[in-house]
């Protein structure tokens, strides 16, 4: 349940960062040069990087627990 809660503010978080695009000013837009073009981050896009790499982050958190931390049940055989 906890994980959902965090997985759906996030979403609302980037949401509301796309939909106020060129609104906030919290960061400085920053030219970047990127395989020899020039890409321009501002607010919105700093703050959906963020949000891809923590989304990113716990999926392979959740695929390391799934694969090694799970209790495998074993069978118990009843005796008669």
């Amino acid at each position: 349940m906890r994980a959902r809660l965090y997985l759906i503010s996030i979403i609302i978080a980037t949401t509301v960062s796309l939909f106020s695009y060129g609104k906030l000013n919290i960061f400085q837009e920053t030219n970047v040069k990127f395989l020899n073009k020039e890409i321009l981050l501002n607010s919105e896009m700093v703050i959906s990087l963020i949000v891809l790499l923590t989304l990113l982050l716990v999926l392979i958190i959740g695929l390391i627990d799934k694969l090694f931390f799970t209790k495998k049940v074993k069978a118990v055989k009843k005796e008669d």
